[in-house]
């Protein structure tokens, strides 16, 4: 990615515990949730009418191009996302129905839908290899494509200095158009789209993860979420000293971690490198683990969360929404609350799946591990010795 491009800062708690100005992140449809992304960058003069006006939509894209009426209708779902696009009277009557995505639009020209489906397929595509997942499927869970609002009204600055142009939930995203007047602020001397492709890997990134691990979304832990979001988004890392500086400002991998603090996002990416990679003083668990960490952690959730459907009575949609036949979801709580069965699958599934250096367990909370040897407990040290 570019260096002129922004920080695609995604808070990612899920936003079935909150949503604040800034976003929040998890995702699945039984436990409303989505993730955000914003950028941090300060206001200046860029060309974002020029690079729209210059771009030629690939002749797949716009072969793409079709009447609003020959598609779904656009839904957020159970999730917490508050969508123009949910609007029939401010969305166009057009969209692009491309492979993996359909692209809505609030008030952008049908030139920024195309271009936000030619850079989703890009980011599918990404994203798709990161975790080494099969291109022949339909959007991420081989039956839904991924419904994205652009509009022009995201991308407003915040008075803490981010701005949201991207939230994504379970099958559903919605980006800043590339013809929105917030454009030029969030992506300053912009000379080409690389910056708005890191922000759709990114968002993707999300899809596919609530995807995987449909309904128990909300249970995935920010340091998960957002490290591999910033990884497939390429984001640059800093220096060791600024990652070492975020560790030691906030507990980063503390269970009720809503990530409200934006700034210390690239943390997340090292510990991500340090699991997988087979880097010196990384653990070299494989990148495989990751998928195995989402199947693994779905499982769990199932066994605890699942149970036979009571006879002559119907759950309420949202304990349905992911569950196989015949069962609901018991786990499935109220706006603000992830059920701790949930909480206690993710971590679960993370003890048994990653190994030490020594080939014990590598234990992730501190609550898992009497011996101070949890990675929250221990991530400064293991950090400082892995960050050349």
């Amino acid at each position: 990615m570019s260096t002129n491009t922004i920080k695609t800062l995604a808070a990612t708690a899920a936003l079935s515990l909150f949503l604040t100005a800034c976003g929040g992140g998890g995702g699945g449809s039984s436990s409303p949730s989505s993730s955000t992304g914003g950028g941090t960058s300060t206001p200046t003069a860029s060309n974002g009418a020029a690079l729209l006006a210059a771009y030629t939509p690939p002749a797949d894209i716009v072969t793409d191009v079709a009447p609003i009426s020959a598609v779904a209708a656009f839904t957020t779902g159970d999730s917490a996302i508050v969508s123009n696009c949910s609007n029939p009277a401010v969305t166009s009557t057009t969209v692009v129905n491309a492979p993996d995505v359909v692209v809505f639009s609030s008030g952008a020209s049908l030139k920024a839908q195309e271009l936000a489906a030619d850079l989703a397929e890009q980011a599918i595509a990404s994203v798709r290899t990161y975790f080494n997942q099969p291109a022949s499927t339909v959007g991420f869970d081989g039956t839904n494509k991924i419904q994205i609002c652009v509009d022009t009204a995201m991308g407003v600055g915040q008075s803490n200095g981010t701005a949201i142009t991207g939230q994504t939930a379970l099958n559903v995203s919605q980006e800043m158009s590339a013809d929105s007047a917030n454009f030029n602020a969030r992506f300053p001397g912009a000379t080409n789209y690389d910056g708005l492709l890191g922000l759709y890997r990114h968002e993707m990134t999300h899809a596919y993860n609530f995807a995987a691990v449909e309904p128990f979304g909300n249970g995935l832990e920010t340091f998960y979420l957002e490290g591999t979001a910033q990884i497939v988004d390429q984001e640059p890392v800093p220096d060791k000293a600024t990652i070492l500086g975020f560790v030691s400002s906030a507990d980063l991998l503390a269970q009720a971690n809503n990530d409200s603090n934006l700034t210390v996002l690239p943390a997340y990416v090292p510990i991500i490198n340090y699991l997988t990679s087979n880097a010196a003083g990384a653990l070299n668990n494989g990148q495989a683990s990751l998928t195995t960490l989402l199947s693994t952690f779905k499982a769990n959730a199932l066994a605890a969360c699942a149970q036979p459907q009571p006879g002559g009575l119907v759950p309420p949609p949202s304990q349905l929404v992911g569950m196989p036949a015949g069962e609901y979801n018991v786990c499935a709580g109220t706006p603000g609350t992830v059920d701790t069965r949930v909480q206690a699958a993710f971590d679960q599934a993370f003890n048994s799946t990653f190994k030490d250096s020594n080939g014990a367990p590598l234990l992730l909370h501190t609550a898992d591990d009497p011996t101070g040897n949890s990675l929250e407990q221990t991530l400064y040290q293991r950090l400082n010795g892995f960050l050349q």
